[in-house]
């Protein structure tokens, strides 16, 4: 399957890598996390902090490193107009977006300049980071876990045919600057969707995907950002289920601009087995209130 033209990536010359830090309400974490942008060994990099509208000390830590970051500071309107608005002055022809309360290892930017070097087409560039807790120490674990292989080269296919992949949460992931491009800006509705898995779909649609063998990044796993509850939630369930129909259609019209075809034009359609079992298990649990119109346990499991 043939890639889209794409800009050559410019790995003659030593490219700026744009880190967006994107944080709402985590004074307690966005000391750490600016200090692991402006900590890289690779020299080329613009940190670029975007407060959305926090109203605890978050500006005050912001205005405190001066000259050394670009500080933007905007009313709240969640993570999505957040990437926003970072992108819009962003400089770099590699792009990380930091959540706040997650770290980067010193040689993540080194690593993904010498990634993107090699495959001078790729969109993005993933790579698994290490578990922390609120305090900052080790859990053992990973995300996303060592089991579940990290995929690379030409997704393209793979994701018209199974609607995703495999991919790490907002810290773990890089795009090339041509490929924002063409994505940005991201759909702005409040609690809409997931920004990360938007932008790692639609940049596997469009050049192939680089997986770097290492650890590049630390993701603290705290009360504050645990998306998924650790027991039966019915509303985080009809939640998910409306979240990922509204990624859906955005990348829906995203593939058909873009003239991919055979993107699925229903969510339902898409054979993920983790979304089939969240749909079936509210479908069980409380049909009156399931928020996928046409939805049925016999549509789930013939298309499951």
């Amino acid at each position: 399957m043939t890639m889209p033209d794409t800009p050559p990536f410019q790995a003659e010359r030593t490219p700026l890598v744009s880190v967006i830090i994107t944080n709402y309400n985590y004074a307690r974490f966005l000391r750490t996390a600016i200090d692991s942008a402006l900590a890289q060994t690779y020299p080329y990099v613009e940190t670029i902090v975007v407060d959305d509208g926090s109203t605890d000390a978050s500006r005050e830590i912001i205005a405190s490193y001066g000259a050394r970051v670009r500080a933007l500071m905007r009313e709240n309107g969640w993570q999505a107009a957040a990437i926003n608005t970072g992108w819009r002055v962003a400089a770099g022809e590699i792009v990380l977006v930091l959540d706040a309360d997650d770290v980067l290892l010193p040689d993540i930017a080194l690593c993904l300049v010498r990634a993107f070097g090699t495959q001078p087409s790729a969109s993005k560039a993933h790579f698994r980071l290490e578990n922390i807790d609120q305090d900052g120490h080790l859990t053992g674990e990973l995300t996303p876990p060592a089991g579940r292989t990290l995929l690379h080269g030409d997704l393209r296919g793979y994701v018209v045919r199974h609607g995703g992949y495999v991919h790490a949460p907002t810290s773990g992931n890089a795009y090339a600057a041509w490929a924002l491009r063409r994505i940005l800006p991201l759909p702005e509705e409040r609690d809409g969707m997931w920004p990360d898995d938007y932008l790692a779909r639609a940049s596997a649609l469009l050049g192939p995907v680089l997986a770097l063998a290492g650890i590049g990044a630390q993701y603290r796993v705290h009360a504050a950002n645990a998306y998924r509850p650790q027991r039966l939630d019915l509303d985080w369930i009809r939640a998910e289920l409306t979240r990922r129909a509204i990624s859906h259609t955005h990348l829906l019209r995203f593939a058909q601009r873009e003239r991919i075809a055979g993107y699925p034009g229903s969510v339902m359609r898409i054979p993920d087995h983790r979304y089939l079992a969240l749909r079936v298990t509210s479908l069980k649990l409380a049909p009156e209130r399931h928020p996928l119109v046409g939805d049925g346990l016999a549509f789930a499991t013939l298309h499951g």
